[in-house]
């Protein structure tokens, strides 16, 4: 038997998501979300819970959470996941300090800790 989500545009429909979500996918994410929301669906409300990564699957296993966007690595077997997008970082430092003068690894990054 195949669920049928609900239409989000039906105004009447009054529900929360509880999201956890990184600090970059909050900056990214949510102002976009609100307002499609606020135009579209104003009864959905978005709740972001501070989950630790390592801990995402459990709390999507037990309904704490709803969804989780952001960079979230080991996901069990029961948890459903796509990527939207890729994205690169950089590490920027001070001059003189000693990363400057070689490409660091993850060990390197790691350490700055």
């Amino acid at each position: 038997m195949t669920k049928s989500l609900p239409d989000i545009t039906d105004l009447n429909l009054l529900r929360v998501f509880r999201v956890s979500m990184s600090d970059m996918s909050e900056f990214n994410f949510l102002p976009p979300l609100i307002a499609m929301l606020d135009q579209n669906a104003r009864g959905i409300r978005i709740e972001i819970a501070n989950i630790s990564v390592d801990s995402v699957s459990v709390a999507m296993r037990s309904g704490k959470i709803d969804l989780a966007l952001g960079y979230v690595p080991g996901l069990d077997e029961q948890c459903i996941s796509r990527t939207l997008f890729v994205d690169e970082h950089v590490c920027v430092v001070r001059a003189g300090h000693p990363l400057r003068k070689q490409k660091p690894t993850k060990e390197d990054l790691a350490n700055l800790r």
